[in-house]
């Protein structure tokens, strides 16, 4: 093997063992690379960030409840991707409302609240009305997307389903 390659190969095996190292120091169980097929963020490689909190903004992984997966199906392109990724849009205490077609968090900047996907396909609305997040709960809002499913259709979810909290590392 050329002297270039074995460098190369390397630096990627040191590199992917140091984010494993890394991560086993976590109180978040999801893995230290994840791939992201979908369009709710850029396509691409994120790594688990272990020094962001979760607040508002804070781009997370998190495996798709039942619910939300059996609505996804043939609906949405997954690309068979394990985790999600979506920004935390409201925390505890916020109050989030879904009205008509339009969609709040704590009565401020609201977004629109598409019925039909890019694809055509009819959005199902499992959330209506307002309702305050609880303690244990987070809303996911898919910001890169205009029509990403995400909390606005089916309300706040179990904070136990995030896997970390990520950043880019190499988008397309």
């Amino acid at each position: 093997m050329p002297r270039g390659r074995i460098i190369i190969v390397s630096a990627v095996v040191s590199v992917i063992t140091t984010l494993y190292g890394y991560a086993a120091y976590s109180h978040f169980n999801g893995p230290p690379l994840v791939f992201n097929g979908t369009q709710s963020a850029p396509r691409g490689f994120y790594y688990r960030d272990l020094t962001s909190t979760l607040s508002r903004g804070t781009l997370v992984a998190f495996a798709g409840p039942r619910l939300v997966e059996s609505r996804l199906q043939g609906r949405i392109p997954t690309r068979n991707t394990p985790y999600l990724l979506k920004r935390i849009g409201a925390i505890s205490g916020d109050i989030i409302c879904a009205r008509g077609s339009r969609f709040q968090v704590n009565g401020r900047h609201p977004l629109r609240i598409p019925r039909l996907s890019r694809r055509g396909t009819r959005f199902p609305r499992l959330f209506h009305g307002c309702t305050t997040v609880k303690e244990h709960q987070w809303l996911p809002l898919g910001v890169h997307l205009r029509t990403s499913f995400d909390g606005r259709y089916y309300g706040p979810l179990n904070r136990a389903l995030i896997v970390g909290a990520y950043k880019p590392l190499l988008t397309f």
